[in-house]
């Protein structure tokens, strides 16, 4: 009997699976459609997440439903009727993480720490009373967390979405939308990418070295049609996705994409699902004996939240890691810059108390996470957004680097057009600007990418605007998405010649040898 039912419920499971990722497939996102009507969303209705620190008596592997019990006590939460409830029916889910180490001084150790969302019934959709309830939590939380217990509650956010903003702060996605390359020259090269040769990297670039890319990621279905249909005449993709394959692909779990279900990208309201699979391409064509992980954590329209992207970020923390990792991060969240806060006076985010000091503090959600990385000698490099508007013919100042580009452990990369000038959609690198790098990200025209000269890549779906069959596997894209790629491929190729993290990020910044408004130079080209 035990038998049939462990049976029963894997096939429950598989056909769970497989229904999430052909509603995924096949379906369109409504939030958000400029057809009906429906304001785009900054962050997930009726969630709350929170970044709490375990005292040092506390281990990081404490269970989850210790760590809501030990949540349920802490003073800061007792006060909120909305938590408390949500708490105690079991709304709740937590994600755990070891203690940072220090890593030089721009790291300082931390203990173990968990994130915490909380779905709150009781607020319902109705952003105005979730932002009460999280000022009113901000508010209670003392210095350094003083009288709390054993968990320390240090910031309470929404669950901000990745990449879904109206366009008072950015559209989101890419820096223009995918299109069919111009046909290329027979034994030509054109994906290959040349790299600065005072670099002097070796031959089997990436060997030994891992590289993980949270994004999105196709099905299985898709990726084995399109090694079947192009393998013969797409080199790439037949080195990627074939029987030897250096990639192998993690998926989002089922809850995480219904949750995100009814969520698409402003002015990218189309299947992306081969934007992570581009991004491999590329670091696969800089790096090609590394060891590739694509880790789902945006849905198949581009868009994830803090809790998908913390929760593909978990699966990385080995502190008994011993193969060198690079982190690409094509994805930025929705946090406002602080200099886009004037623009969003009478928009559909009403929040008095947002300012440049609470921004700072909601994006420690995920800046833990990423400190704990880093102190682990990983390298995590993302991509720093596609935000510049342009009001007629006059393109504007680059905004600020997202996060987690900001973060001071993390590497910003803004994007360059082939002339080697920022592209027109680029954000900075990074913030401060100078420690961030600009490269090769694509020309994009009208909304499109160039078909010459933006950034070529492996790409198995359909091209959008209008819809138009894919004959080669073939596309041109452009965006930060696509720079950010380039620079975790040359780390990866620089940390198999034996250099050390701290080695291959100074001496990726050496090569880096021009500034622009956006960010140091990396001069790359495709040839």
């Amino acid at each position: 009997m035990q038998q049939s039912e462990t049976y029963a419920a894997g096939v429950f499971e598989t056909l769970l699976f497989l229904g999430s990722r052909l509603w995924d497939k096949w379906r369109s996102p409504s939030l958000g459609d400029k057809q009906d009507g429906r304001p785009l969303a900054y962050f997930l209705p009726g969630q709350i997440s929170l970044l709490v620190e375990h005292s040092s008596g506390l281990p990081s592997d404490l269970p989850p439903e210790e760590i809501i019990r030990l949540l349920r006590e802490n003073p800061v939460i007792r006060a909120s009727d909305s938590l408390i409830k949500a708490l105690n029916t079991g709304q709740a889910r937590v994600i755990s993480f070891p203690a940072t180490r220090g890593e030089g001084q721009s790291i300082r150790p931390r203990p173990a720490f968990s994130l915490v969302f909380v779905d709150t019934a009781d607020l319902g959709a109705s952003q105005r009373s979730l932002i009460r309830v999280i000022d009113d939590l901000n508010a209670r939380i003392g210095p350094d967390g003083e009288g709390q217990g054993p968990l320390t509650v240090i910031v309470a956010s929404p669950n901000w979405l990745s990449c879904c903003t109206p366009g008072q702060i950015g559209v989101g996605g890419p820096g223009a939308r995918p299109a069919p390359p111009t046909p290329m020259k027979p034994g030509s090269t054109p994906w290959k990418f040349r790299l600065p040769q005072t670099l002097r990297l070796p031959e089997h670039r990436g060997a030994g070295v891992e590289v993980a890319i949270v994004d999105t990621a196709p099905c299985r279905h898709d990726l084995v049609r399109a090694y079947n249909d192009w393998h013969a005449s797409n080199p790439l993709i037949d080195s990627l996705l074939g029987p030897n394959t250096p990639l192998d692909v993690t998926y989002a779990p089922y809850a995480s994409l219904l949750s995100l279900a009814d969520y698409g990208l402003k002015d990218h309201n189309y299947p992306m699902s081969d934007h992570g699979l581009f991004a491999a391409g590329i670091i696969h064509s800089i790096a090609p004996q590394a060891k590739l992980h694509l880790v789902e954590v945006l849905n198949q329209y581009g868009v994830g939240t803090i809790e998908t992207i913390a929760d593909g970020l978990r699966q990385l923390v080995d502190p008994a890691r011993r193969a060198p990792l690079v982190i690409n991060c094509s994805l930025m969240v929705n946090i406002p810059l602080p200099e886009q806060l004037p623009a969003l006076a009478g928009t559909g985010l009403q929040w008095p108390r947002l300012d440049e000091a609470l921004i700072s503090r909601m994006g420690l959600l995920l800046e833990y996470v990423c400190n704990l990385l880093r102190s682990e000698n990983v390298l995590v490099v993302a991509a720093s957004g596609n935000d510049r508007r342009h009001t007629g013919d006059v393109i504007g100042s680059p905004p600020r680097a997202r996060f987690p580009a900001a973060f001071e452990s993390v590497l910003g990369v803004a994007a360059l057009d082939p002339n080697q000038q920022p592209a027109d959609y680029s954000n900075q690198a990074d913030n401060p600007l100078a420690e961030g790098l600009a490269t090769l990200g694509g020309a994009a025209v009208n909304g499109k990418a160039d078909p010459v000269n933006g950034v070529l890549g492996l790409y198995s779906g359909q091209f959008p605007d209008p819809p138009r069959f894919n004959s080669s596997g073939w596309a041109r894209w452009a965006g930060t998405s696509f720079a950010a790629p380039v620079i975790s491929g040359t780390l990866a190729a620089l940390l198999s010649q034996g250099r050390s993290a701290d080695q291959a990020t100074s001496d990726l910044n050496t090569a880096a040898t021009t500034s622009s408004v956006v960010g140091k130079v990396f001069d790359v080209r495709q040839v």
